[in-house]
């Protein structure tokens, strides 16, 4: 029960479950079934903080850049590939690197605008491993929305 508790699954969950102390093969399943719900669920909320911790990192990196000089623009793009790097498979690293650090730079020469990462997650998805994509295109959505 306490480890139950301990990984946030609702009381009234754990009073079904304990309900029965008998561990046959029926209470097991449904214990197994009730982590693995709420492994689900901590891992969607661990994606939505990344989410967040990442507009946080771009608006943070703006603001500083504007104090430091009010026309430099920056939005700490070389972390933002780092993000976007560690989603990457391995044998693609330096493919994502070398894309993202392009585009970013086309957005600072105002050659291109943010917009256009609809458009390069498309082309980069595969790049990705598949567990990661969720992160990944809601990570490119946000960046959609950078003024340069």
């Amino acid at each position: 029960m306490k480890c139950f508790r301990e990984v946030g699954v609702p009381i009234k969950q754990i009073k079904k479950i304990v309900a029965s102390t008998d561990l046959n093969q029926k209470t097991v399943e449904q214990r197994l079934k009730v982590l693995k719900e709420q492994q689900e669920t901590l891992r969607m909320q661990r994606r939505q903080i990344d989410i967040s911790l990442l507009a946080l990192q771009v608006k943070t990196a703006r603001y500083e850049a504007i104090l430091t000089d009010p026309n430099r623009v920056d939005h700490g793009e070389a972390k933002l590939v780092q993000y976007f790097v560690k989603y990457a498979r391995p044998n693609q690293q330096q493919y994502v690197t070398k894309r993202l650090t392009a585009l970013f730079e086309q957005f600072k020469q105002h050659q291109t605008k943010p917009a256009i990462l609809k458009d390069s997650y498309t082309e980069l998805k595969d790049c990705f491993q598949p567990e990661c994509l969720a992160e990944v295109q809601a990570a490119f959505e946000l960046l959609t929305g950078l003024q340069y």
